[in-house]
């Protein structure tokens, strides 16, 4: 899916992933939910409306005009809507496969909408998709670009604003302020990358 991202919108992008992440190994299809979807990609429910909308509709540019998804069956009388990927493949030097649980990724959902850009939301969920223990991740910043579909400029500052405290009384802030969600625990150096602790659990609603 990664090398697909960068033909799409922010919100489209944060779509994909999040029906990618749910959509397990061995099946074709999947049905998430639009509030979860929601949850996990800090989206209203009307901008993943949008979203998915565009998602369902062929392309009209190169290299690939097929539609991203497909819509199997549609949601109604309490049940959810189903959809499947229709992405064609294409080489992918960098990837993630998603073979096992993610416990950040279900905090994620846990958290309120939060006050990011769209491409620190995209970063963010897709480091708690890297994450196997659900507390820290290693990954590095041309990683992160590939992945996200973004340029390192981009993952850059989306990964200094997850790393940033939020003062109380921040201009277009949380009210009370924002503690960082992603804690800097060794820099990268040489090939290796950096390693953080995601700082997830303290948003929790209803958490401490």
């Amino acid at each position: 899916m990664s090398p697909h991202l960068p033909f799409y919108t922010p919100m489209q992008r944060l779509a994909l992933v999040g029906i990618a992440a749910d959509t397990h190994p061995g099946k074709e299809t999947t049905t998430p939910g639009h509030d979860r979807l929601a949850a996990f990609t800090s989206l209203s429910l009307a901008d993943l409306s949008t979203a998915i909308g565009g998602l369902l509709l062929p392309r009209e540019r190169a290299p690939y005009s097929t539609p991203a998804l497909r819509r199997v069956t549609r949601a109604g009388n309490g049940a959810r809507a189903t959809y499947r990927l229709t992405l064609p493949a294409l080489d992918a030097p960098h990837t993630i496969i998603v073979d096992w649980e993610r416990p950040a990724a279900g905090t994620l959902c846990l958290l309120p909408r939060l006050d990011l850009t769209l491409s620190a939301r995209l970063v963010l969920t897709v480091l708690t998709l890297l994450s196997t223990d659900g507390q820290t991740v290693e990954v590095s910043n041309r990683r992160m670009a590939m992945l996200c579909g973004l340029t390192r400029e981009t993952v850059i500052l989306a990964m200094a604003q997850l790393c940033r405290e939020v003062p109380p009384g921040t201009e277009h802030g949380p009210r009370a302020g924002r503690a960082p969600l992603l804690e800097l625990l060794t820099p990268a150096g040489g090939q290796r990358p950096a390693r953080y602790r995601l700082a997830l659990a303290p948003h929790v609603i209803g958490g401490a």
